[in-house]
């Protein structure tokens, strides 16, 4: 105790404002429970610079037992704000971001850090201005989704059978003329008498004797394929859609040598599946760009360019 209120006491530190009998008697009440919590205040107190939690009074210290105290330590009453300058400074557009910035948003994944990657690769490696990069870059853009449409073709025809089946499953369980037509086509058995299929329920009572088998077997096979799925995942391997991206990347990748092999992957796998998709700088290409697609930026019509910015 003497050794820390020596510590403490005035000239020994930052955290000291307190004189040594003080903070000798803020030590004797922080050595009756243990110190959990290390608090900083912008400005010193009026007291002791070393206090533990004033809200607990002696007789409440007694009935608690163990209480949490908290050690308080000095810092400078000093923080930084941005100025004027500072925040006219902000980026608002990937364009205007740094290269280290733009490195660690393209490895995290942001599709729009890795689309403006790729046009600062087209600058360096074409020795071209931004805008020119950036009708190349579209150019990619298009040739990388050229075969989308057959990729996503599973994933459209799972998509028009869920809700197809999520439509019919209940009139083919639940109604009675769409459960007889059903009937008389594809299962042919028995029909109950007319007292027994008076209600929805006693319809789906009749219907599920045939309906029951193929929606189990179904809900069966999918729970299957989710274990699969999940199992591919745990080894490494790439379930369909992981698959199909990769090797759409290392395709573009192949038809675009000259660039670099990473980023030209990257900038097509984070590219969305969706045909209709397009990243923020790709779509203020295709509504600002002329029929002859030269000079974009002098004649204004990039208001993200570089130019503009400046």
């Amino acid at each position: 105790r003497q050794a820390l209120a020596r510590a403490v006491a005035p000239g020994r530190g930052r955290m000291a404002t307190a004189s040594p009998l003080a903070a000798a008697a803020a030590v004797s009440r922080v050595a009756r429970g243990p110190v959990r919590r290390l608090a900083f205040v912008p400005e010193p107190p009026k007291r002791s610079a070393l206090c533990a939690d004033d809200a607990l009074t002696a007789a409440g210290e007694k009935q608690a037992g163990v209480v949490e105290r908290t050690l308080v330590r000095h810092t400078p009453s000093f923080m930084r704000v941005p100025s004027i300058s500072d925040a006219k400074l902000m980026p608002f557009e990937m364009h205007q971001v740094t290269n280290e910035a733009l490195y660690i948003l393209a490895e995290l994944g942001q599709h729009d850090a890795c689309w403006e990657r790729l046009v600062r690769n087209v600058m360096a490696v074409d020795n071209v201005d931004w805008e020119t990069a950036c009708m190349k870059v579209k150019e990619i853009d298009k040739t990388d989704r050229e075969f989308l449409w057959l990729a996503t073709l599973p994933y459209k025809v799972g998509i028009f059978a869920g809700l197809s089946s999520s439509i019919v499953c209940f009139p083919l369980v639940f109604h009675r003329t769409t459960a007889e037509a059903f009937n008389e086509v594809f299962v042919t058995t028995d029909v109950p008498d007319e007292k027994d299929l008076e209600t929805a329920f006693e319809v789906g009572a009749w219907t599920w004797n045939w309906m029951e088998p193929p929606l189990g077997a179904v809900g069966f096979m999918i729970l299957c394929m989710q274990l699969v799925r999940a199992q591919m995942q745990n080894m490494g391997w790439k379930p369909y859609g992981d698959w199909a991206k990769a090797c759409r990347a290392n395709r573009l990748a192949r038809m675009y040598p000259q660039y670099n092999e990473d980023v030209i992957q990257e900038f097509s796998l984070t590219a969305s599946m969706c045909s209709t998709a397009r990243a923020r700088s790709a779509r203020a290409v295709e509504a600002a760009a002329p029929p002859d697609g030269a000079g974009l930026a002098s004649r204004g019509a990039f208001p993200f360019s570089p130019r503009a910015s400046a």
